[in-house]
């Protein structure tokens, strides 16, 4: 039971990549680990380990997350004006969505 109220080990690493990993303006898997103050390879094994995720595959995760609250949250809004700036095309955020969700997003909006 003690070891249960004990923080882990990897806490303060875990920490800083979450707090990188929700900045909006993060940009690329380096970036994530320079803003982590992890390398690479740490970052994708913390990653893995305590968020079961690859960090790209967080990342992807974490922008269509802003994307789709964006849109819950503006009512009446279009996709066009809630889609993340690091989408590089509506068809990317279309081919995510799917991805995420398992249909389109003028499905969704139904």
């Amino acid at each position: 039971m003690r070891r249960l109220g004990q923080p882990h080990r990897d806490e303060a690493k875990i920490v800083k990549a979450h707090r990188a990993l929700v900045d909006e303006d993060l940009g690329s898997v380096a970036e994530f680990a320079d803003r982590s103050e992890l390398t690479m390879r740490s970052l994708e094994r913390i990653c893995g380990r305590h968020f079961g995720f690859t960090p790209k595959l967080l990342m992807r995760r974490q922008r269509f997350m802003w994307s789709l609250t964006s849109f819950v949250l503006n009512k009446g809004s279009k996709w066009t004006d809630v889609i993340d700036e690091h989408y590089h095309d509506q068809a990317q955020f279309t081919r995510e969505f799917r991805t995420f969700m398992g249909m389109s997003p003028s499905e969704y909006a139904a």
